[in-house]
């Protein structure tokens, strides 16, 4: 799949939850934990995840999903090539990690309140120790055309303003670099 997102600080959690809520579909908190892995012959605070091979491996409740993303960033949207599997041996998989030479560096916490607004997915999310973040993702087919795309994104943007988002608060890191430079997330 073809991830278009973009990503803001929230300022005001309660009235942004309160817009999104008018007018959205509602499905729930979730609890998310993340482990991300990269190849062992970089040391941690030397992984490119925007370059490097990293994947996650998440948990979400009784779930578990292993996520790679090929990231590229446009004017302040990640245009994310995406592969993403159902995993249902997780201490299996950890062991087949290492075993290829992957080891975790970086471990997320996520909990997560999640929408649906068209086509659109919606996040409101804490992400301890950094804070709260709306994320707004619209998925497309692998081989969507360009216009496509770039109408997805000017989309996104929109809906990121139109639920309390300014454009001036859009974060084009990813949290993985940002728990890095704070010394946080450490598995």
């Amino acid at each position: 799949m073809k991830e278009v997102e973009i990503k803001g600080w929230v300022d005001d959690f309660e009235g942004v939850k309160r817009r999104i809520e008018d007018v959205a579909e509602e499905h729930g908190t979730l609890d998310k934990r993340d482990l991300y892995y990269a190849h062992d012959s970089k040391p941690a605070m030397g992984v490119d995840v925007m370059r490097d091979k990293v994947f996650r491996l998440r948990n979400e409740g009784d779930k578990w999903y292993v996520t790679a993303k090929d990231r590229e960033v446009e004017d302040m949207v990640e245009l994310n090539q995406e592969i993403e599997f159902a995993v249902s041996d997780p201490s299996s998989f950890r062991r087949f990690a290492q075993y290829l030479g992957y080891r975790p560096f970086v471990v997320k916490r996520k909990e997560t309140r999640k929408y649906t607004y068209g086509r659109a997915t919606l996040e409101l999310s804490r992400i301890e120790p950094l804070g709260d973040f709306l994320e707004v993702e619209v998925l497309l087919d692998d081989d969507a055309p360009d216009a496509d795309i770039a109408e997805a994104a000017r989309e996104v943007q929109a809906l990121l303003t139109q639920f309390g988002v300014p454009l001036e608060r859009v974060e084009p890191r990813p949290y993985v670099d940002m728990l890095r430079r704070i010394g946080s997330g450490r598995p």
